[in-house]
């Protein structure tokens, strides 16, 4: 197993996974909330697609993936 910087590459592979996962449930759940705090949600998908569009962005730009 490769290692880098005293993380073992296999262990960021698995965590980038979770993070991504963790993203895709926060964009479904907030999805038509309607319960008062909109813009909490809002900011909350926002965010959570953001930076889920940046990852795929960084993994074409570093790896060429789609």
């Amino acid at each position: 197993m490769a290692k880098w910087s005293g993380v073992y590459l296999q262990d960021c592979h698995l965590m980038r996974k979770k993070i991504e996962e963790w993203l895709e449930r926060e964009i479904a759940e907030t999805d038509g909330v309607t319960d008062g705090t909109d813009d909490i949600i809002r900011g909350r998908r926002e965010c959570a697609e953001g930076l889920l569009e940046q990852i795929k962005k960084w993994r074409k730009e570093m790896f060429n993936e789609e």
